[in-house]
């Protein structure tokens, strides 16, 4: 009958009602659409959860490996330790007379070797822990030797500004010594000049008193006097210590 009345209602042209229509709206979820919202929130907390353990597990093995390493070394140690004699780090000890004194006085074959292997095996825990403490160190014992180089660099170039230094120092004293003696040559020069022209004046001075004195057994009075006063002004003016005496 139903499906004969929406034939039916095809036939006459009526469209039906839409089913969204008919159904009242929900404003509460349903379970279904619920646990389809909180399974992404609770897949999303387990991959957390999951991730926060991966990292303990990764922490805890790390901490495992550590601890066994420094039991590891505390147990070398520990054996190094009872297998030297005390006392064996100390600069007066003298281990091979401590080792042939340990000797029995008739030792066999056998105890000789053990005693050798025993011996090869400090000998390995010692380098083992000499080693260690060389790669603990190694940060420093570097960074020691790269400043070591550069105060070798810095130390050259001190050598080398030293070296110039001295040079221009050298070739500036001799600079000073031969401006000195120039100075000096120029100095002595003026005074020998000067003491020249003082000398010229004075034979021309000496010349004009033999003047003076033919003018004065001639009678020219007059002429011999005016010559007599600016000869003694010529001689006043080439020192103040040098005058005329009047006759």
């Amino acid at each position: 009958v139903t499906g004969s009345g929406e034939r039916g209602g095809e036939g006459q042209g009526s469209s039906p009602m839409p089913a969204a229509a008919t159904s009242p709206k929900r404003l509460v979820p349903s379970a279904e659409e619920d646990l389809s919202k909180r399974l992404p929130a609770g897949r999303k907390v387990q991959r957390l959860r999951k991730k926060a353990e991966d990292k303990t597990k990764h922490k805890q093995p790390a901490l495992e490996e550590e601890e066994y390493t420094k039991a590891e070394a505390e147990a070398k140690e520990a054996m190094i330790a009872s297998k030297l004699a005390p006392g064996y780090f100390e600069a007066e000890f003298d281990a091979e007379l401590e080792a042939l004194s340990s000797l029995p006085s008739d030792p066999n074959p056998r105890y000789l070797e053990d005693r050798v292997a025993e011996k090869l095996l400090t000998l390995q825990l010692l380098n083992e822990r000499l080693y260690s403490h060389i790669m603990d160190n190694y940060g420093d014992f570097v960074g020691g030797i790269e400043a070591v180089s550069e105060v070798e660099k810095d130390l050259q170039v001190a050598h080398v500004l030293a070296k110039n230094s001295r040079r221009s120092l050298a070739l500036c004293s001799e600079e000073v010594k031969r401006n000195i003696r120039i100075a000096s040559n120029a100095k002595r020069k003026r005074e020998l000049l000067n003491l020249l022209d003082l000398l010229l004046q004075l034979r021309g001075v000496v010349a004009q008193v033999s003047e003076l004195e033919k003018g004065l057994k001639d009678g020219r009075l007059a002429w011999t006097v005016a010559n007599t006063m600016r000869c003694a002004e010529v001689i006043s003016s080439l020192d103040p210590e040098i005058f005329c005496v009047h006759e």
